[in-house]
């Protein structure tokens, strides 16, 4: 009997969704038979409604789904969503912003909307409370509840940013407190409001003497499309959008360079952050050797600020629509549409750059990309050319010219080849179904095979993006802002011959015979554990390390230099190579490392684990 029930049950519920559906599809069709026009009259007011859920929330303009975002629990953060809209209930713009700190971004990006605007502001979640500019920000435009929200509240906001007064019109609010005993908010929170008459926005009609007919139509289409770009947007002098970045100043010539530029398709990997897009291609498509026709963006979802981007600097956008249960399974999924798309539109190429949209490259990005390829190509011991340095230190100069082997993948800007992705990658490319990491699954012993890439001394990247699905503020400033990162002229890089796997089992065994070992009786934190460069003598390090996972005293030494401390990376078998007071430093560790025998007479390994420990 109560199968039965339940079936009668989900029957019945069948045909309440059909109702639903059979309604919406009918309301639809009497639209399309009025013919209602797009621009309001003063008789007929548009109807706004918000529908918010922790994890979700849709926005509809008579009856038209305008925003969507969903987010699963891997990816709830933290934030103050914005989403602007212009006369025609086209959205110019959206926005997430941090909601711990001050958030000083959100007041400059508010500034930058234009008059005769509808901005609709949505708390997605709130594990910590709202930081206090961002707080005045709101209590400025008009909001009452905003001053006293308690955490863990749910909260919709929408106003009216004129031109003609400058004024903020409040058009609704609404919000929703936490259950006591759960501090959270579960139930659903809607909005409703009239979207008023507004102005009709004006493209831009200013142009330069010196500027193009055909950049102006770019900047206009542009600038007519988002808000939020005033640098590009501003009549008096607007941000290039054409730039004329020098060649490759090399005197060597190899298959990867044609015509001074680089000959290596570009791959940028782009989410919904097009304010970082921006940043990145700017500085993509002034460094010298680019080519853009071997640029292509390609954007996870249906997104169009992204494309917008991409056409105002000229350059190919692809869009995917990534499978996958967890954000994290489909960010995977991007990469690998990507990369395959990337192949499929070079048919010739034999490697493909990778970049993130949040990733700035140096001025000799390309001319360090240039001088290692050529090793990447002759050395199956080699699986990547990476253009970051997980060990850098703040406040090092470090030797641009000088390059690594490193076990793992370090990514941030990187180069793989075709036979590597056709042949190993793609066929054993993590599922939709399964929670990988894309970059920790590139590091794992199943792909690496004991392969290594090459690296900088100094990082020919920088990772400015302080949010993003495993990024917040606060990681990025501990481990990524003060992070080096070469800004100085094009160099020639040192012994590139030398990174073969023998030549550079070679050059090691040379540089450990004549390093000259620090006093190991000090502890690693004091100021003089490693001393000012006064020579230019490789000062070595042994710490007691058991075997490859016993990485106590390693992760305590990285704390005491302040370099990279969460796990094991930028070894060469359990050697690392690293600059800290201007000194050359390599760290042995003791017995793991094949290079243990350099351990001279005594000395003892430094042992930090019981500290570690405690």
């Amino acid at each position: 009997m109560k199968s039965v029930c339940s079936l009668c049950g989900n029957r019945t519920l069948v045909l309440v969704l059909f109702a639903i559906l059979l309604w919406m599809f009918l309301q639809f069709v009497v639209r399309l038979t009025l013919d209602q026009p797009s621009q309001p009259t003063s008789q007929m007011a548009r109807k706004f409604y918000v529908f918010f859920r922790r994890g979700k929330i849709q926005m509809w303009l008579d009856g038209n789904l305008v925003v969507e975002g969903e987010r699963d629990e891997e990816e709830i953060g933290r934030g103050v969503l914005l989403a602007v809209f212009r006369s025609d209930g086209h959205r110019t713009g959206s926005r997430t912003f941090d909601t711990c700190g001050t958030s000083p971004t959100m007041g400059a990006y508010l500034e930058s909307i234009p008059g005769e605007r509808v901005i609709v502001f949505a708390i997605i979640s709130s594990p910590c409370n709202l930081g206090f500019l961002a707080r005045n920000h709101l209590i400025q435009m008009g909001s009452s509840s905003i001053s006293t929200l308690p955490f863990g509240s749910t909260w919709i906001f929408a106003v009216h940013k004129r031109s003609n007064p400058a004024a903020i019109a409040v058009l609704a609010e609404a919000a929703s407190t936490p259950r006591p005993e759960t501090g959270i908010t579960t139930a659903p929170l809607t909005l409703q409001f009239d979207f008023p008459t507004l102005a009709p926005s004006d493209l831009l009609v200013c142009q330069s003497s010196s500027s193009s007919s055909t950049s102006h139509e770019k900047r206009s289409r542009f600038c007519g499309l988002t808000d939020g770009y005033p640098e590009v947007c501003r009549c008096e002098n607007p941000h290039d959008i054409i730039f004329h970045p020098a060649p490759l100043q090399l005197e060597t010539t190899s298959e990867f360079m044609v015509d001074r530029r680089i000959n290596v398709p570009v791959a940028v990997i782009a989410g919904n952050r097009p304010y970082y897009l921006n940043t990145m291609l700017r500085a993509l498509l002034m460094t010298s050797g680019v080519d853009p026709a071997l640029i292509t963006v390609f954007t996870d979802g249906l997104h169009a600020e992204p494309g917008h981007i991409a056409d105002l600097y000229g350059l190919r956008s692809i869009h995917h629509l990534s499978s996958g249960r967890t954000s994290t399974a489909m960010i995977s999924q991007h990469y690998r549409s990507s990369l395959s798309a990337s192949f499929t539109l070079h048919p010739r190429a034999g490697f493909v750059i990778v970049l993130e949209e949040d990733v700035l490259v140096a001025g000799d990005f390309f001319t360090y990309i240039a001088q290692t390829l050529p090793v990447l190509a002759e050395d199956p011991s080699l699986y990547c050319v990476s253009a970051w340095n997980d060990l850098g230190r703040e406040n090092e100069t470090g030797e641009p010219g000088r390059l690594y082997r490193v076990e793992g993948m370090p990514g941030l800007g990187m180069a793989i080849s075709r036979a590597l992705f056709e042949k190993e990658l793609l066929p054993n490319w993590p599922s939709p179904l399964k929670k990988w990491d894309w970059d920790m699954w590139m590091r794992s012993p199943a792909i690496r095979k004991g392969r290594e890439c090459i690296i900088p001394d100094v990082s020919r990247t920088y990772h400015f993006g302080s949010t993003g699905l495993n990024m917040n503020p606060f990681f990025h400033k501990a481990y990524f802002q003060s992070h080096p990162f070469y800004t100085g002229p094009v160099v020639t890089l040192h012994d590139v011959h030398l990174l073969t796997k023998n030549r550079y089992e070679e050059l090691l065994k040379g540089i450990l015979q004549t390093a000259v070992p620090v006093d190991h009786s000090r502890h690693p934190c004091s100021p003089d554990f490693i001393p000012t460069a006064t020579t230019d003598h490789v000062v070595s390090v042994f710490i007691q390390m058991k075997d490859i996972d016993d990485s106590a005293t390693w992760l305590a030494l990285c704390r005491c230099l302040k370099i990279w401390d969460l796990d094991v990376r930028g070894d060469h078998g359990a050697l690392w190579r690293l600059r800290v007071n201007e000194n050359s430093v390599i760290v042995v560790g003791v017995p793991a490392s094949p290079y243990s025998y350099a351990l001279p007479s005594g000395v003892s390994p430094i042992d930090l684990r019981v500290t570690a420990e405690v």
